[in-house]
């Protein structure tokens, strides 16, 4: 009695093994494609040279749009799920950093504010110790 059993899904890597067993059993993995060699559309001729796709070419042209689109929502102050945690980052950096330049105490900014007052006190200090 025999029976069909599924021993690799399409995209599976089969190995040396199973490559084996099935070579005994006469299924040979089999690659098809298409190889062009002129392409006609619309009026226009392609030709083979043309037709060839570098693919690390075309990675880096997809990774290279992709930080472009990402630098531009953020520079657009766009809000994306991909986005959001660094424009929200952004803000709270452009915040704090407003806030200490113009001496806004909060409990984020108190620290540094006195960290600030002092060190400009010392250094005051310092000349008014030199100065007499």
């Amino acid at each position: 009695m025999s029976r069909d059993t599924l021993v690799a899904k399409k995209g599976d890597i089969i190995d040396t093994r199973l490559a084996g067993v099935l070579s005994k059993l006469g299924v040979k993995a089999v690659e098809i494609g298409l190889s062009l060699r002129t392409v006609y559309d619309d009026g226009m001729i392609i030709t083979e040279d043309q037709l060839q796709i570098d693919l690390e070419e075309t990675k880096r042209g997809f990774v290279q749009a992709h930080a472009s689109a990402f630098n531009l929502s953020v520079n657009a102050a766009c809000p994306l799920p991909e986005n959001i945690v660094f424009l929200l980052r952004k803000a709270h950096q452009e915040a704090y950093s407003l806030a200490l330049s113009e001496a806004i105490p909060n409990n984020e900014t108190v620290v540094d504010l006195i960290r600030q007052a002092h060190l400009a006190a010392s250094s005051l200090s310092m000349k008014l110790k030199r100065n007499s």
